[in-house]
């Protein structure tokens, strides 16, 4: 099952169905939504530049932009899009790391958008 979130305007981040509206007239205004079942109108209205796709291991979600580690804080992971599949991408490096082989020893410290500074001082936000 994969499932989505996104920060809306107000700072709050809203988890469910992914809905992008044209504005065409009749519709709400264009922008990216997401909606826990019922859907557009009765979504909120996210900032594209938040929203990420989420998969479920072992009944915890990892969405996109996450930021973890395997138990040493030194190194740090984001989950990203990695052209068929969520990895884990170090950041600072090029190394990548299934998700579903690690799942059992990784720990969440955040996520890009809440906690840049978990990223370095490199600008590892757009990867």
């Amino acid at each position: 099952m994969v499932r989505f979130r996104g920060e809306t305007i107000n700072g709050e981040w809203c988890f469910g169905l992914l809905s992008e509206s044209k504005g065409y007239k009749g519709q709400p205004e264009k922008g990216f939504y997401i909606s826990n079942s019922a859907g557009m109108p009765w979504a909120y209205r996210v900032r594209s530049e938040t929203v990420g796709m989420g998969v479920e291991i072992n009944g915890i979600w990892w969405f996109e932009g996450d930021i973890f580690n395997l138990g040493d804080s030194n190194i740090k992971y984001q989950v990203v899009w990695n052209d068929i599949a969520i990895m884990g991408k170090q950041i600072g490096s090029s190394s990548y790391i299934g998700l579903s082989f690690w799942n059992k020893i990784m720990t969440l410290v955040g996520n890009k958008w809440d906690n840049p500074e978990l990223l370095g001082g490199r600008n590892e936000q757009r990867d």
